[in-house]
């Protein structure tokens, strides 16, 4: 890759210029990627129910993106959960709500077995979607135990006691609309058995 070197340093941010020297340090960075917004997630349902057009890809790839995107199409809708089945007895949901609320309906049901991702949640058991609440409020205390403390808080939240804390970002829970939309979607939704080896694009 290219090499840079700081030209100037601010409080809110860092400059930099391309560098002749070969000679640096690599920078790298740990801990995992943030979680994807969810309403992003909700769009990519949208999306893959209706269609996506890539006349820029290649030939080649345009027809192995169309011909994965019209097999996934089949069983996905706003109106269904997708649920598949593997040889060990593991279901996937296709919920397409995002870590957090997947997270959330995990603890909800009591799960002890489980992996939510941003469009699946993998159990051991098979859920009954339709019992969930309505809105978030009720499931703010799992909701609660599944947040992850940001590592970019502000000064104020960096200063509060572990539960104000706690508090303090059950909120966005509580007052984003996507979570309360996602919950009536899923309460409300049918689950459709589907073929796994037809949804494992979205597994990756």
């Amino acid at each position: 890759g290219r090499h840079w070197r700081v030209r100037t340093v601010h409080a809110d941010r860092i400059v930099i210029e391309p560098s002749k020297n070969a000679v640096g340090l690599d920078v790298s960075y740990g801990g995992t990627a943030p979680p994807m917004d969810p309403s992003l997630v909700e769009e990519m349902l949208r999306l893959t129910e209706c269609g996506v057009r890539v006349p820029s890809l290649p030939a080649g790839s345009r027809e192995a993106f169309t011909t994965t995107l019209e097999r996934i199409n089949r069983h996905v809708s706003w109106a269904t959960v997708p649920v598949a089945t593997d040889g060990c007895q593991q279901h996937y949901y296709f919920t397409f709500a995002g870590v957090l609320l997947n997270e959330t309906i995990a603890r909800w049901a009591k799960l002890d077995q489980y992996e939510a991702g941003e469009i699946v949640l993998r159990t051991n058991k098979r859920l009954d979607l339709g019992s969930l609440p309505a809105a978030p409020e009720p499931l703010a205390g799992h909701a609660r135990l599944a947040l992850d403390v940001p590592a970019d808080l502000t000064v104020y939240q960096s200063l509060l006691p572990p539960e104000l804390l706690a508090r303090e970002l059950t909120d966005s829970w509580l007052k984003s609309p996507v979570y309360r939309r996602s919950l009536d979607r899923l309460k409300r939704a049918r689950l459709q058995e589907a073929p796994l080896t037809d949804l494992a694009p979205l597994l990756s």
